[in-house]
């Protein structure tokens, strides 16, 4: 039997699909993981309320805040494996975020206990390196 162009064609795509999804998930999946732990760990910790609102969300960003504490950052890091394990899509984009109304206060180094390099920034850049 011959296969026709179309069908090979067709085959490949199917094959290579199945290669990026294999090889690109898992490292989108690291990388987003690498990131939630960096911000977590710098994170100043005073109730826990900052890092139980820091999150990750997958093919658009996600606005909510919510009372959640997590001063050991343990269960934020858990909450974001599961979404990430959820992911299918090599290709969507992964949003590492945190929206209380201070937040941006913690990462120009507004806790006493924190540097004054602030996490996400750092955490970030940190990434970056990586690849460079």
């Amino acid at each position: 039997m011959t296969v026709g162009v179309t069908q090979f064609t067709f085959d490949m795509q199917k094959e290579l699909g199945e290669i990026e999804t294999k090889k690109l998930l898992p490292l989108k999946r690291t990388i987003a993981m690498q990131a939630m732990a960096g911000v977590t760990l710098m994170m100043a910790v005073d109730t826990g309320r900052a890092k139980g609102n820091t999150l990750v969300s997958v093919g658009a960003p996600d606005f909510t805040y919510s009372d959640n504490t997590d001063k050991s950052g343990e269960a934020t890091k858990a909450k974001a494996q599961a979404v990430l394990n959820a992911d299918r899509d090599p290709y969507a984009p992964v949003y590492v975020q945190n929206n209380l109304p201070y937040i941006e206060r913690l990462e120009g180094g507004w806790a006493k206990d924190q540097t004054k390099r602030g996490m996400f920034g750092i955490t970030f850049a940190r990434i970056q390196a990586q690849f460079r």
